[in-house]
């Protein structure tokens, strides 16, 4: 069984390419199964609804920011994104609003470059690793607002 999901937004002819794939988790609050999300070359976000093929939700890249990847923490209430300016966003899933920005200041000075990989820790939801084109690999404490 085979399901095509077709990128709604099309660049000149043809689609743009995706770049991430993720499956939101299901729980007793996510009760929907089968949503997709995806990450494109454009830097847009999308839900989708894999058994209807319906495109649930669009997230367009703002202030010039595109996100090229994203991970789910392990109860599936948020999602990480990092992207072209630096920093790892981490949004609410239900809301779909930023909850925090994770950059450096601290004791490390965060990414200098694009963020290609996020992944949350699946014991422990509060830490999250990020990496990128700057050849560092961070990890963040979820709980504190620094590197």
């Amino acid at each position: 069984m085979a399901f095509l999901l077709s990128n709604p937004k099309k660049y000149e002819d043809f689609l743009m390419p995706i770049t991430c794939l993720r499956w939101r988790p299901t729980s007793s609050e996510m009760k929907t199964k089968n949503i997709l999300v995806a990450t494109a070359a454009d830097g847009s976000v999308y839900h989708w609804h894999v058994t209807s093929g319906k495109l649930l939700h669009t997230m367009e890249p703002v202030d010039g920011n595109q996100f090229y990847c994203l991970d789910y923490s392990p109860d599936g209430r948020n999602f990480a994104l990092g992207g072209k300016d630096y920093s790892v966003k981490i949004i609410d899933e239900h809301t779909k609003s930023l909850i925090n920005s994770l950059e450096g200041g601290g004791e490390v000075p965060g990414h200098s470059n694009r963020v290609f990989s996020v992944k949350y820790d699946q014991n422990d939801p509060n830490m999250l690793i990020s990496g990128g084109w700057d050849n560092t690999v961070l990890l963040w404490d979820l709980r504190a607002p620094k590197c």
